[in-house]
């Protein structure tokens, strides 16, 4: 049976790497699978620090249960600070740079 799923997903405007690569891929796949998908994004700033706990709390504000009324069956959520939202049938597919 198809579900309705939502993938969240962090944003760094002008930045573009293989986070977005994954998420897109998994998105297509799903779709592929026969599921109704969409990605929700908000943006990122790490800098300055302060910022970080105002995004990890724009996540958790969020009411991802419904859509226009409609349940949501699923959410996938990757790169902190996404899996910070509420939901009660999340996974975390867990995206985490090491930079040098």
């Amino acid at each position: 049976m198809p579900k309705r799923i939502l993938i969240c997903a962090t944003q760094v405007p002008f930045v573009r790497g293989g986070a977005e690569l994954l998420v897109e891929g998994l998105r297509d796949a799903l779709r592929a699978a026969g599921h109704s998908v969409d990605v929700v994004s908000l943006p990122f700033a790490w800098q300055p620090h302060e910022r970080i706990a105002e995004s990890a709390l724009a996540w958790r504000l969020l009411d991802l249960t419904h859509v226009n009324a409609v349940p949501v069956d699923q959410v996938i959520c990757t790169k902190f600070p996404s899996y910070a939202v509420r939901h009660p049938r999340k996974v975390e597919w867990l995206v985490h740079q090491h930079r040098q």
